[in-house]
């Protein structure tokens, strides 16, 4: 692979056809994963429905089971193709920074992505089951519950995303550390009215209403919220300093 010119001798055209170009890379791995995921389709729709437990689901139009599949189909192409979409969006973005915050982002991609993993692994494993479990809980006398695939699968992927964007904390607070737009040092002195707020914010946003599965939400996200006060410390007072030292440098 042939090295990228830099910014200044690519016109808006050039810029243009390279995104185009990481965008068709990108979209193409997506439907590779797609593909992937169609071969494994019957395993991971069993692993879907697993936190069910005998409670079956149903279809309510001739369409659904294909909708379905493509729901899943396309997710887990989405997940696979994960690493080549951030390595795209990376290889973009490149040429804009110097050859120290190139492995800077190239580390920040690699660890957004294994969040992403990581949340995905705790919401299958302890929170989709457990909201599960207290929703199917809930009996009205005279009246069955019955599901829809279609249905279950909206809620656990918007469990599921809400847990990603979760898991995301770290990240966003630390790029906007690292950019120095944003002390994490304010944001510590006031904990308080962030921790009332995240507090609020998923009250509305969770799918259930009772308190255990809010605080399967509540708990990683102040818990990740003080990791990312410490990670966001040091990485603002290294660029700091780093900034400092550069413009003591340039002035002498």
């Amino acid at each position: 692979m042939e090295p990228r010119k830099s910014d200044e001798e690519l016109s808006l055209w050039q810029h243009l056809a390279e995104l185009r170009n990481y965008f068709f890379i990108s979209l193409t791995a997506l439907i590779i994963g797609a593909v992937v995921t169609h071969n494994f389709n019957k395993e991971i729709i069993e692993l879907l429905f697993a936190p069910l437990g005998t409670q079956s689901l149903v279809f309510l139009s001739p369409l659904d089971p294909l909708l379905f599949i493509f729901k899943v189909d396309f997710f887990g192409g989405f997940l696979l193709s994960l690493p080549v979409i951030a390595f795209c969006a990376f290889r973009f973005i490149a040429p804009a920074l110097g050859k120290r915050s190139n492995w800077h982002v190239i580390a920040f991609l690699m660890i957004c992505t294994v969040l992403v993993l990581v949340a995905s692994i705790y919401t299958y494993l302890l929170l989709l089951p457990l909201s599960i479990g207290f929703l199917l809980s809930i009996q009205v006398p005279g009246v069955e519950n019955f599901f829809t695939a279609d249905r279950y699968m909206d809620f656990a992927l918007m469990q599921l995303t809400i847990m990603i964007g979760i898991f995301q904390i770290p990240c966003i607070i630390a790029a906007l550390a690292y950019t120095r737009v944003l002390d994490p040092g304010v944001i510590a002195r006031r904990r308080g009215l962030a921790y009332l707020v995240a507090i609020i914010a998923l009250s509305i946003l969770t799918p259930t209403s009772d308190l255990y599965t809010l605080g399967l939400f509540l708990v990683p996200t102040l818990l990740l919220f003080e990791i990312s006060l410490i990670i966001g410390r040091a990485v603002y007072s290294i660029r700091t300093s780093g900034f400092k030292s550069y413009e003591q440098t340039t002035h002498t």
